[in-house]
């Protein structure tokens, strides 16, 4: 049954005939469990932050840094990630491609959509 295969440490689950699911333990299943490799964690070498990605340490270092690649081609801003850039485009535009369903209101991004809803139409 597909009840049987979910494995939790030595125990899995069995489907009585009643339809029940009950725990039983079995060495057997011991060798089908697949054991959480441990993850290297990542620290800044300039503070104590800490990740498991790898991608977000390069990130943090920019911090430190003041790395900022990516440039806005419309004015001298420039950003350390690309999100950053991407929503930053936005206020050259007159585009507000985000519209709230109960007023109508129109948002550049969806994140103050969002906050929108969340200060005006959600019960404080």
């Amino acid at each position: 049954s597909i009840a049987s295969r979910f494995v939790m440490g030595t125990q899995h689950m069995q489907l009585e005939q009643g339809g029940k699911a009950t725990m039983a333990s079995s060495p057997a299943t011991t060798d089908c469990v697949k054991k959480p490799r441990p993850r290297a964690c990542h620290q800044c070498n300039m503070c104590d932050y800490k990740t498991y990605h790898t991608g977000r340490l390069k990130t943090h270092i920019m911090v430190h840094t003041g790395e900022r690649p990516y440039e806005c081609h419309l004015c001298p801003r420039s950003f350390s990630q690309f999100v950053l850039l991407k929503n930053h485009l936005v206020t050259h535009t007159s585009e507000r491609p985000f519209q709230c369903p109960l007023c109508l209101q129109k948002f550049r991004r969806k994140d103050i959509l969002k906050r929108h809803h969340q200060r005006r139409h959600e019960c404080h």
